[in-house]
């Protein structure tokens, strides 16, 4: 992926937010190729990665970018270390709520 111009960071960011969550509950519920999802999960780590110091800068004036961000780094090393690592609150949740449904 290529860095984004400020005016796109925080629509990208959050996309990509969601999209991670979006791998992680692939990965909690098992469905998905799991080759496929561990490409993609490094693609988007390495973007967030590079793009770290705009997101910092931007997120003074939303507070909500270093959320998503942060929220998706969890939910990345959840998926990248095969659900061995924390995760991020909403994926916990999700998580709790799939122990709930089953039992």
């Amino acid at each position: 992926m290529s860095p984004v111009g400020e005016n796109d960071l925080a629509h990208t960011t959050y996309r990509l937010s969601n999209e991670v969550f979006a791998l992680a509950q692939q990965a909690v519920d098992g469905s998905g190729d799991k080759t496929e999802r561990e490409l993609k999960a490094r693609e988007l780590n390495a973007w967030l990665d590079q793009q770290f110091p705009a997101i910092r800068q931007a997120s003074v004036r939303d507070p909500g970018l270093m959320k998503a961000w942060s929220d998706a780094r969890l939910e990345l090393s959840y998926i990248l270390s095969g659900g061995e690592l924390s995760t991020s609150s909403r994926l916990a949740q999700y998580i709790a709520e799939r122990k709930t449904a089953t039992n």
